[in-house]
């Protein structure tokens, strides 16, 4: 099944089974003719975008899941029908398996096919938010919230269990129509993440603190001490650092702040309440890094 169209027309046969539907019953459901959904099925036809955009939204079938092309465009590689085959080796031999897929911007359509992956194996899909650092502060995918609704549009029992599964973060979630379960990693919303972890990622990782949202009511001197840190960071590590914090006015710790169109939302996060007043207004200079001194 490398090809696109074959993957396609599997699900498509598949599903319309599943619900019990005749070639005739589903082409006069579409006003489309008997012969255009054998040779879809037989894959004897090339058709158009809109008549498998059609078939996808009537049968409820992702047309990413359907097409390794999208697994190849954010992978860079062309392997999606390996992928498959290391996950079915992998349960064969009894390993606990466990699917992380991040919560991309535009990734909506995919979940319910990526969720069906633990329909009718014994593993655990596990969503995780986008961190709001770096592209991700303010081009964020959809939240934890968000991904259940849709979800829960497909399996309307999804409900949260009380499981350890592993050493993870995860929130787990069961249905009676998904032998697996429903994972989901959300340090952002749940307030796991902090500043601190922030800050200590930027000596590794990450370049700074962008679009970060922190409660309205946060000293001056509290954000320039954070600045000070981030420069701190970028001096040691030699590299360019930067620091952009939201004040939001009239928000508090764990609400959020939508900052509309393509800027997304950011949930405010708690500043460490210890006051650095003294240092940031000492005045003097900081003086130029040298770096013989280092190993």
């Amino acid at each position: 099944m490398n090809n696109p169209l074959d993957l396609f027309a599997w699900k498509l046969r598949s599903e319309r089974k599943r619900q019990h539907l005749t070639q005739k019953a589903l082409a006069e459901r579409l006003h489309m003719s008997v012969r255009t959904i054998i040779e879809i099925e037989k894959c004897k036809s090339n058709p158009k975008f809109e008549t498998v955009a059609l078939l996808a939204k009537e049968l409820n079938i992702s047309l990413d899941a359907a097409d390794p092309s999208a697994f190849a465009n954010i992978t860079g590689v062309d392997c999606y029908c390996q992928v498959q085959e290391g996950i079915e080796a992998a349960l064969t031999a009894g390993l606990k398996t466990k699917l992380n897929c991040v919560l991309l911007p535009g990734c909506e359509p995919r979940l319910p096919a990526l969720a069906e992956l633990a329909a009718h194996r014994p593993l655990d899909v596990r969503f995780i938010e986008v961190m709001p650092i770096g592209e991700g502060a303010w081009n964020a995918g959809p939240t934890r919230e968000a991904a259940l609704n849709i979800l829960r549009a497909r399996w309307p029992d999804l409900r949260p269990v009380q499981e350890v599964r592993g050493n993870g973060p995860a929130h787990y979630y069961a249905s009676s129509g998904l032998r697996g379960r429903i994972g989901m990693i959300d340090a952002v919303s749940m307030g796991a993440l902090t500043i601190e972890k922030l800050e200590a990622m930027t000596c590794v990782c990450s370049v700074g603190l962008d679009m970060i949202a922190i409660p309205g009511d946060t000293p001056s001197s509290t954000i320039a001490g954070i600045i000070a840190d981030e420069a701190a960071i970028g001096m040691v590590n030699q590299k360019t650092t930067a620091v952009r914090l939201i004040p939001v006015v009239g928000k508090k710790v764990g609400e959020t702040a939508e900052f509309g169109g393509l800027l997304g939302y950011a949930p405010v996060m708690p500043v460490n309440t210890f006051s650095c007043r003294r240092f940031v207004t000492r005045g003097g200079r900081i003086p130029a890094p040298i770096h013989s001194f280092k190993n």
